[in-house]
């Protein structure tokens, strides 16, 4: 008879760590306000937080099957195109502003912090991560305080 023993105590302790790790990003990503997004340079969704539900009304399933550049606001995309490349170009984040189509139809104000995530460059089909907040209200608020200074002075 022969039989060997072999001490898997480092092996479960890191088996732990790693679950432990994978819950505390589940507990983020699934109770952060904000909107985070993990899509291609060619804009095709990997990745969206729980969140978007409460922000577009989309699913974070629903998203995998949309591509990002048919939610941006028709006279945003060119803009939100030429600060990806800038971005993917300097290799620094950039802070984007545009307009988003819910899944109603409607569109909101959001602020994008952008980042490529791997190699900067077109052809490798960069990963960008963009984490986004809903700016709605304070695009309203801007606009109403506007409006009611100009009525004051005028």
């Amino acid at each position: 008879m022969f039989g060997q023993i072999i001490d898997i105590i480092e092996q479960k302790r890191m088996e732990s760590k790693r679950e432990e790790s994978e819950q505390n990003y589940r507990l983020l990503a699934d109770n952060i306000s904000d909107l985070i997004i993990l899509h291609r340079y060619d804009a095709t969704y990997l990745y969206a937080s729980p969140s978007v539900n409460r922000i577009l009304g989309y699913e974070p399933d629903e998203m995998l099957e949309l591509n990002a550049f048919k939610l941006i606001h028709p006279d945003d995309i060119e803009e939100v195109r030429r600060r990806y490349q800038l971005m993917l170009k300097i290799g620094e984040p950039l802070l984007i502003t545009h307009r988003v189509k819910k899944k109603d139809g409607s569109y909101i104000w959001m602020e994008s912090h952008v980042k490529g995530i791997d190699e900067y460059t077109f052809e490798s089909g960069a990963q960008i991560l963009s984490v986004s907040r809903d700016i709605q209200q304070r695009i309203e608020t801007n606009e109403l305080l506007r409006r009611s200074e100009k009525l004051a002075v005028g």
